[in-house]
């Protein structure tokens, strides 16, 4: 009966050790795998023209989902079944603050846009508020390029604000002005997309748009260049009010809970006409909350170094009873 119980205990601690190699084997592999960097297809085309002779474009906006797969699968493909010019990414994707989460990420949701570009602009979780390097935006910048650039598509120029700290500074105000001067003139309509809503007209205790004295700052320069839409996220709801003389679209959520009366995920499709008229819609989504997956789980919850670590902790300790072990067991049927 004892040797039965010595080589069950004996199989079980090899079964441990086994386990804790393989746990060992995944965490180093999508470290390697998503510790370079893989920026190809999703850095924005920052101060190009493209299309010059382009009239009339289409591009999707959405937001606020945090990777929920369930949700972002299904968003991704209604959007390439519309087949828009680009997209549009107002922030709040990453679930984790991490390289190989940035990484995994940017490859997924490269896969997941069929060829479609993608272009981002960062959420207040984006970013990494106690880092002192690159203002907690070097995870964003490594995959995602610069916060803040713009680009030309056709008769349209598209300007990306940097608000993920919830604010926008003096300095990047006075750079929008700066470079609208410079450009605005060589186009027929400008787009302005960012994170945090300059107004939040609701009435709500927990207001979400930028401070006042700010939103009134941006409001007299973009009225002074006449902006044609601004698109935003952030709140959780869509809803479309009047910024600057101009449409402010704000997207639903594509994954994160909605706020307010907003039940359901979404987001938005614009479509601009040769003529220059601005036709936005909002698109539903059917994906509850979203489930993760395998891959996102090796790739940025266990891929920490803390689980590498525990786990070859884990590994050696088994190794370590095993030979406790299979010694014990020796000496026992010697004796017998």
């Amino acid at each position: 009966m004892k040797t039965i119980l010595l080589k069950s205990l004996f199989a079980f601690l090899v079964l441990i050790l086994i386990a804790s190699l393989a746990l060992c084997a995944i965490c180093y592999e999508t470290m390697r795998r998503y510790d370079g960097r893989r920026t190809a297809g999703l850095l924005p085309p920052a101060g190009e023209f493209l299309y010059p002779e382009k009239r009339g474009v289409t591009f999707a906006v959405f937001g606020d989902f945090r990777m929920q797969l369930d949700p972002f699968r299904e968003l991704m493909a209604k959007i390439r079944a519309a087949r828009p010019d680009f997209m549009l990414n107002v922030g709040d994707m990453s679930a984790v603050l991490s390289t190989q989460h940035f990484n995994w990420m940017a490859e997924h949701m490269k896969r997941e846009a069929g060829g479609i570009p993608v272009y981002a602009t960062p959420g207040n979780h984006d970013r990494k508020k106690e880092s002192p390097y690159d203002n907690g935006r070097h995870f964003y910048r490594e995959v995602f390029g610069p916060s803040r650039y713009w680009f030309g598509y056709g008769n349209i120029l598209f300007v990306s604000l940097d608000t993920a700290d919830r604010e926008l500074p003096e300095a990047q105000i006075e750079w929008l002005d700066s470079l609208l001067g410079q450009l605005r003139s060589h186009f027929d309509h400008l787009v302005i997309f960012t994170h945090v809503p300059p107004i939040d007209p609701r009435p709500v205790k927990e207001k979400r748009g930028l401070p006042a004295v700010q939103a009134a700052r941006l409001e007299a320069v973009l009225k002074k260049h006449r902006v044609s839409a601004f698109f935003a996220g952030h709140q959780h709801q869509e809803n479309i009010w009047s910024f600057a003389g101009a449409p402010l679209a704000v997207t639903p959520p594509s994954g994160q809970e909605g706020r307010g009366d907003e039940q359901d995920f979404g987001y938005l499709i614009c479509e601009v006409t040769p003529e220059g008229a601005f036709k936005i819609r909002r698109e539903y989504l059917d994906a509850s909350a979203g489930t993760d997956a395998l891959n996102f789980f090796f790739s940025s919850k266990i891929n920490q170094s803390r689980w590498v670590f525990w786990s070859g902790i884990f590994g050696i300790i088994a190794v370590c009873l095993a030979a406790a072990g299979t010694i014990l067991w020796l000496t026992r049927l010697k004796r017998g």
